[in-house]
C-alpha cells in the first residue's frame, strides 16, 4: 500500500523534513510548502475587505446622521464583504494544507523534490509505503495447474534468505492470463504469462517491500521465521551545542536570543521565546525545526502590545504561557512589561489571547507577606532584584523557579502558586529548596516536568558562561543528579520531545549566537 502526496496546484518546496527510507508515524510533518498565488490572493482579499468595511462604516455613519434606514441583510456592501470573507476563509484553510503530514505509519519511499524547487500541479512530491508489506502479488504460471482458491492459507518464503517466512491468506485469484513482471521470468527479456493472485500477510513480517518471494501451500514444511535484529539508537550519545540557523532577513529585523522552548508535536516544531526581539520589544515568538532552523517569519503574540525580557514558556494542554523575567531594568525601574504572564490558546498555527497577568506584582506581594518559614527570608530582600527564568503550569497551579535572589543558605527555590486562574490566587508553597553546585555555584534558569521527573537547567551564579543540566524525582528533589555540565555554554531553556524521547536545550550566547542541543533521555509517561 502506497500513499502518493501531490497537489492540484503548483507549489514550491520550502522545507523537507524526511529522507528516503525514513520511518514515519501518522501525523509526522513531512513537507512545508509555499504557494505564492494563495499568499498574493489573501493579501488582496484582506485589502479589499478592509477597504469595503471602511466604506460601509462611513456610509453607516452618514445614514445614521440623516436618519436613513435600510435592510442590512440585502445591503450590497455587506453581501460583498461576506463573500470575500468566505473566499478568504477557504484560502486560509488551503494555505494551512501547505503543511503536509503523514496520513499513515510507514516508510518514505521517494522524495522527488528538494528545498527551493517548484513542483507542477499533480506532481508526486513524496511517496510513503507501509513499514512492511501487507500484500504479496503472485502469479501461477500458465503451464501449471493449481486449485488455489480465495481464502486459502499459504506460506510466503523469502527467496533471498529462505528464512524470513510468513503465512498468508489468498484474497484474490485472477480469472485471466496476464503478462508476469520481468523479474519473475526465467530468462532476461523473455515474457512469461500466468494467473495473478493477491495474498494478504501480517504487517509485522521481516519481508522487504519489493522483495521476491515464493508462495506455497500451507502444509509445506518450511524453515522457521527468523527475526532480524534491528539496530538500536545509541541513547548515550552526546553532541555539542550547535548554532541555530537564523534566516538573514530575520536577523536584520530581530535580535534572536533563545531563552525558552516548548515542543509542538502536531507541527514537529519548537516554539521559542527570546529575551530580546527588536527595538520596539515586539511580542514575538519563533518557530524552529528539530534541526535548529528558525522560520522566516516570527509569531506575533496576540493581545499584547509590548513585552520585555521574555525568559520562559510552558504549555498545559492547548494553553501556552509566556512569562517575563520580572527583573527590574538597569536603571532600577520595574516596568509592567517586564512582569507579565500571558496565557494563550493554540489551535494549529492560530493563537488566541486569553488573559495577561501582572505576575510580578502578585509574586512580590505573596513573598513579602508569606508566613512560610523559608519564604520569610525574602522580607529582608530587595524584591526589585527578583528574577525568574523558568516556570511551568500544571492543574491550574503556576510553578516558578526563583533565579535570584538565592536564599541566605545559597539555595534555589521552586515555589507553587495555586488557583492561577482565580481572581485571588492561593498562598505560595515551597516545592524545592535545593543547592546546585558543580565546579561552581549554580542558579535555576529553567525546568520542566515529565511525570514524576523534573529536568532542571542551571547557570553559574558568577555570570560566567557555564551551566548544567540536572534530573530529579519530585519526591527526591533535594538531591538532583547531574546529567551534564557545560564549561562554556549557558543553558537557558528545556523542552521535551516525547516522540523522539529527547530533551531540547537552548543556550543564549548573546550577540545573536543562540545554540541548541538534543540529548536522548527516557521520559516518564504523562499521568
Amino acid at each position: 500500500r502506497e500513499s502518493n502526496i501531490n497537489f492540484e496546484y503548483p507549489v514550491e518546496v520550502k522545507r523537507v523534513h524526511v529522507i528516503t527510507g525514513q520511518k514515519v508515524k501518522k501525523g509526522d510533518l513531512l513537507l512545508e510548502l509555499n504557494q505564492f498565488d494563495i499568499d498574493t490572493r489573501i493579501r488582496q482579499l484582506n485589502a479589499s475587505i478592509t477597504k469595503l468595511q471602511a466604506e460601509k462604516s462611513v456610509r453607516d455613519q452618514l445614514n445614521t446622521a440623516i436618519g436613513n434606514q435600510y435592510e442590512t441583510k440585502a445591503d450590497p456592501l455587506t453581501l460583498e464583504i461576506k463573500d470575500l470573507q468566505l473566499e478568504l476563509s477557504y484560502l486560509e484553510k488551503q494555505r494551512k494544507n501547505l503543511l503536509v503530514f503523514s496520513e499513515i505509519d510507514g516508510i518514505v519511499g521517494s522524495v522527488n523534490f528538494k528545498r527551493g524547487e517548484k513542483a507542477p500541479n499533480f506532481s508526486s512530491l513524496i511517496t510513503i509505503s507501509s513499514e512492511s508489506p501487507t500484500f504479496v502479488q503472485g502469479f501461477v504460471h500458465e503451464k501449471m495447474h493449481s486449485n488455489i482458491k480465495t481464502g486459502a492459507l499459504v506460506n510466503v518464503e523469502s527467496l533471498a534468505t529462505g528464512e524470513a517466512t510468513s503465512y498468508g491468506k489468498v484474497v484474490s485469484v485472477g480469472s485471466r492470463i496476464v503478462a508476469m513482471p520481468d523479474r519473475l521470468a526465467n530468462n532476461l527479456g523473455q515474457i512469461s504469462y500466468g494467473r495473478e493472485i493477491i495474498v494478504e500477510i501480517p504487517s509485522n513480517t521481516q519481508l522487504l517491500l519489493g522483495e521476491k518471494v515464493q508462495i506455497s501451500p500451507r502444509s509445506r514444511i518450511l524453515s522457521a521465521f527468523v527475526a532480524m535484529a534491528s539496530s538500536k539508537e545509541n541513547k548515550n550519545s552526546i553532541e555539542e551545542p550547535q548554532l541555530f540557523t537564523v534566516p538573514a532577513a530575520l536577523s536584520e529585523r530581530s535580535s534572536f536570543e533563545s531563552s525558552g522552548a516548548i515542543y509542538l508535536a502536531d507541527l514537529n516544531k519548537y516554539l521559542i521565546v527570546s529575551d530580546d526581539t527588536d527595538n520596539l520589544d515586539t511580542p514575538w515568538m519563533f518557530y524552529s525545526s528539530p534541526e535548529g532552523e528558525i522560520d522566516d517569519e516570527p509569531v506575533q503574540i496576540p493581545g499584547v502590545k509590548e513585552i520585555i525580557d521574555m525568559e520562559s514558556i510552558s504549555s498545559d494542554g492547548n494553553y501556552i504561557y509566556v512569562m517575563s523575567s520580572l527583573k527590574s531594568s538597569k536603571k532600577g525601574k520595574s516596568k509592567t512589561e517586564r512582569n507579565l504572564l500571558v496565557q494563550l490558546e493554540r489551535k494549529g498555527f492560530d493563537f488566541q489571547h486569553i488573559k495577561t497577568i501582572n505576575i510580578g506584582k502578585i509574586l512580590r506581594e505573596k513573598l513579602s507577606t508569606s508566613n512560610n518559614e523559608i519564604l520569610k527570608s525574602f522580607r529582608n530582600q530587595d524584591l526589585n532584584n527578583l528574577e525568574v527564568e523558568g516556570h511551568a503550569v500544571k492543574n491550574n497551579t503556576l510553578y516558578i523557579a526563583i533565579k535570584s535572589p538565592l536564599t541566605s543558605e545559597g539555595r534555589s527555590l521552586i515555589v507553587a502558586l495555586p488557583k492561577l486562574n482565580s481572581d485571588m490566587p492561593g498562598d505560595l508553597n515551597v516545592i524545592a529548596n535545593v543547592a546546585f553546585n558543580h565546579k561552581k555555584e549554580q542558579q535555576i534558569s529553567d525546568f520542566v516536568f515529565s511525570g514524576e521527573q523534573i529536568f532542571i537547567a542551571t547557570t553559574c551564579v558568577d555570570g560566567s558562561k557555564c551551566g548544567a543540566l540536572w534530573e530529579a524525582k519530585e519526591k527526591t528533589l533535594p538531591t538532583p543528579s547531574l546529567i551534564r555540565y557545560f564549561d562554556s555554554d549557558r543553558p537557558e531553556g528545556i523542552a521535551l520531545n516525547r516522540e523522539k524521547q529527547n530533551l531540547f536545550i537552548t543556550f543564549d550566547g548573546g550577540d545573536k549566537k543562540s545554540k541548541f542541543l538534543r540529548i536522548p533521555k527516557t521520559l516518564d509517561p504523562i499521568k
